[in-house]
């Protein structure tokens, strides 16, 4: 089993299927921009680390709540925003994202200050992208990778043929829109997109 606990240890998330599906890099505003929203209200700021991309984690999705669903809330970037994060309000954790691109098939985690664990750990990142956003004077110059690197171009499009290509085994839990659906609708954090 895998599993994402919040910094303080009150919220779990476990993930009934053990291993990572896919790791990258990510250097995109949002990632950081979510993280750092959190961490301005008190949260974690371990993505604040100088010259490192999110690692982002994908997991299957077939996930149930340990404790602490009662602390958890939704949150979307800024109006509009796709992507639906899920945060611990006990030390304001960022625990999970999910995003349509994921085809209900897997569950992003970013590395955001809880505790995350699974099987096939550690999983090496497959890419690093969205480097455009990435900036070196507030965050240090990235450091050389063996594995591809992509600006723009057609890597999302890769990608979500990952996402949507997952063999999914058959679920013990719950997926992570059920969770959803019960948390309510989401908040959205107010965070201005980046030029």
């Amino acid at each position: 089993m895998a599993s994402v606990a919040c910094r303080c240890g009150e919220v779990e998330i476990r993930f009934l299927r053990p291993e990572a599906r896919l790791c990258l890099d990510c250097c995109c505003r949002d990632c950081f921009d979510a993280l750092e929203w959190c961490a301005e209200r008190g949260g974690p700021s371990d993505h604040r680390r100088p010259g490192y991309p999110m690692k982002l984690t994908y997991l299957e999705n077939d996930v149930q709540v340990a404790r602490g669903e009662d602390r958890l809330r939704l949150f979307h970037l800024r109006k509009g925003g796709a992507s639906v994060r899920c945060v611990a309000m006990c030390c304001r954790t960022c625990m999970a994202v999910d995003h349509p691109a994921y085809f209900r098939n897997v569950v992003m985690v970013l590395p955001g200050g809880g505790k995350l664990t699974y099987a096939n750990m550690p999983f090496p990142s497959m890419l690093r992208i969205n480097t455009r956003w990435w900036d070196a004077t507030a965050r240090g110059s990235l450091p050389d990778v063996s594995y591809p690197s992509y600006a723009y171009g057609p890597v999302f499009s890769i990608v979500k043929q990952f996402w949507a290509s997952v063999e999914k085994s058959p679920r013990k839990g719950e997926t992570i829109q059920d969770l959803f659906q019960r948390l309510g609708k989401p908040v959205n954090m107010g965070v201005e997109k980046p030029v």
